[in-house]
């Protein structure tokens, strides 16, 4: 039963797709139709999912269904992300390395908190940008458009085809890895910058983190290699780790003990994913 309804769901998806884009194809043909349809998509970007920090109203930006989905789940889906930027003094400086669309950047920001929004992916940084605007943080979030590693030079940029939209995620700077340390499947291949995190604030003069959050599917090590004299001054991190990913979470607490942090609590993301967040030891 399961398998049939997928599978008719499967076909009414198709058939609603098709629909749209006879529609769009048949305005795009009349008199000035062009203009009536580039106006829908300026709409359609415009659209945005609210919802309530507190008696704050966020807004996000979500042209599609996985862009509504992480505004609808931001509050849910890891409550220990949440609860770490809670603990931050007003006027921290945390950067966000793997920003996607910037639900977490707007949450801290709204928070008083200073942001540097790291992210690579050109399709995210359009949506970044427009949720930093929507919600009035300009003053607070800083985007940067590239991605970190533990050099700064010109590499490969690896998109999953299946994820090839706004909010998309599983893309590897430098070397095609993806969940569990296997290689992305039918991945689209670009060049762009990496940076090193200390290479990047001696470049842009900018204010050194004191708390890291680093979302980057697979290449956390990457960028804690490419942060030595960062992670002596750093006060907390947040880092995704892949359990299924061989040497991967060994690899990440190796660097982050040897640069004086303790492990303070450990939470489940998915897929052998979980948020280990570490301090500076007293």
């Amino acid at each position: 039963m399961k398998r049939i309804l997928k599978f008719c769901f499967f076909i009414y998806r198709k058939l609603l797709k098709q629909l749209f884009l006879s529609s769009y194809n048949l305005l795009n043909a009349l008199p000035r139709g062009r203009f009536a349809t580039s106006d829908g998509l300026d709409e359609i970007f415009g659209k945005t999912t609210q919802i309530n920090l507190d008696l704050t109203p966020m807004k996000f930006h979500s042209p599609n269904w996985i862009t509504r989905y992480r505004a609808k789940t931001i509050l849910s889906k890891e409550p220990e992300t949440i609860a770490w930027i809670n603990s931050m003094e007003e006027g921290s400086i945390l950067w966000d390395i793997g920003a996607n669309v910037g639900t977490f950047s707007i949450i801290a920001a709204i928070r008083k908190i200073n942001v540097v929004a790291v992210e690579p992916s050109f399709m995210n940084i359009e949506l970044l940008n427009r949720n930093v605007i929507s919600n009035e943080v300009t003053d607070l979030v800083t985007v940067i458009p590239i991605g970190l590693g533990s050099k700064t030079a010109m590499v490969d940029f690896f998109m999953t085809s299946s994820y090839f939209t706004w909010g998309g995620a599983h893309n590897s700077l430098g070397s095609n890895v993806g969940a569990g340390g296997k290689s992305l499947k039918d991945a689209l291949r670009t060049r762009a910058i990496c940076f090193s995190v200390d290479r990047l604030v001696e470049v842009l003069n900018l204010p050194s983190p004191q708390h890291l959050k680093i979302d980057v599917d697979g290449l956390e090590i990457e960028v804690l290699k490419g942060a030595p004299n960062t992670l002596k001054k750093i006060k907390t991190v947040l880092v995704e780790v892949d359990s299924e990913f061989s040497g991967h979470v060994a690899g990440v607490e190796e660097i982050l003990k040897s640069n004086g942090l303790i492990k303070f609590s450990s939470g489940a993301v998915s897929n052998g994913s979980h948020n280990q967040i570490w301090q500076r030891e007293d």
